[in-house]
């Protein structure tokens, strides 16, 4: 049966089935220490994060008009991580971590090396989340991820229809979603494996609400585990600059604002760390310039980046409440500082 959940419970949901299949002494007692620092209000920390991104690609073949990959509104040199850089990276975190997110700013299937990444991960003691719009994967790469058990699959699909869904999901063919979907349910079967589990996302806004129902309906029909709905909305964090004709097309307020959580602290300073294709660090996955990055791991290791100068401001940041001008980082325009 397909479970309808929320943002928040569907962020509980994954966190618990992966502290239960990847545990380690060590990774709980890190979470522990990490959440103490993040209520005791401490800007240095002596935890490690515990929810990692590492994007193996920031190329996309779709061209969804608020993404900063698909609309070509970003500075972020484009690049497919190599499987000895990703191995690089993450050995560096891997004790301390109970799944990372092999997702973020592209589509992760375009990298040859993501079935490696899933194995390695796996070897490790770590889970694998991967996000897809499920366009371009082949027959062969959804057999070997249902062989390789990927842990959980979040698939972006926001219609039924060709004609809804193609108004976000730009030269994206709904068939070919639908059908790689199929396959993949098939495989399932075929292996007798309950793995990935399968998320159908959708982003909902004012052209494609009709269909929401019937995706729903649809989810059931072919066999998917949970089904999820988000609010499509401008990313204000950014500074993206999108021609405003599509909120029209969309359906969406232009002003509207980023959720926030009043007099919080965002807790992504203190427990997550997203990794470019390239090395360089954000301290979350709203963030796409390189400009805007808090390190380099072609300079430094995740250590020294963790609790550098860039990651204390950020921190300070929630903790004085007090912006410094001369001392400025992305996070000062984030709303969830802004509305704090």
């Amino acid at each position: 049966m397909v479970k309808l959940i929320n943002n928040y419970k569907h962020k509980y949901y994954l966190y618990f089935q992966f502290f239960l299949r990847y545990p380690s002494y060590k990774k709980y007692k890190n979470v522990i220490v990490s959440l103490y620092e993040q209520h005791t209000n401490k800007s240095k920390l002596i935890s490690m994060p515990w929810i990692i991104s590492i994007d193996p690609c920031n190329k996309c073949n779709l061209a969804c008009p608020l993404c900063a990959t698909g609309s070509g509104n970003s500075s972020a040199k484009k690049k497919h991580l190599s499987f000895e850089k990703f191995r690089e990276y993450f050995d560096q975190i891997k004790n301390y971590i109970f799944f990372v997110r092999l997702y973020n700013w592209g589509e992760p299937f375009f990298n040859k090396d993501i079935l490696k990444m899933i194995e390695y991960s796996h070897k490790n003691n770590v889970g694998v989340v991967v996000n897809s719009n499920f366009t371009v994967v082949s027959k062969d790469i959804i057999e070997q991820i249902v062989i390789q058990k990927l842990d959980y699959l979040i698939l972006s699909i926001d219609g039924v229809t060709q004609e809804k869904y193609g108004v976000y999901r730009k030269k994206g063919i709904i068939s070919k979603v639908f059908e790689n979907l199929e396959y993949l349910v098939a495989m399932k079967v075929k292996h007798q494996s309950k793995y990935p589990i399968i998320q159908w996302q959708f982003l909902q806004n004012g052209s494609n609400k009709s269909e929401l129902k019937l995706a729903y309906e649809k989810s059931k029909e072919l066999g998917i585990n949970v089904f999820s709905v988000y609010s499509l909305s401008p990313f204000t964090i950014i500074n993206q600059k999108v021609n405003e004709k599509i909120y029209d097309e969309l359906g969406i307020d232009p002003n509207q604002k980023v959720s926030s959580i009043s007099n919080k602290k965002c807790h992504f300073l203190w427990n997550s760390l997203n990794i470019k294709p390239t090395g360089l660090v954000d301290p979350c996955c709203a963030i796409y310039n390189d400009d805007d990055s808090f390190g380099d791991l072609n300079q430094h290791n995740i250590f020294e980046i963790w609790n550098n100068e860039k990651y204390l401001r950020g921190r300070n940041l929630f903790l004085t409440k007090i912006k410094q001008d001369n001392q400025a980082v992305i996070c000062d325009r984030c709303d969830l500082f802004t509305k704090s």
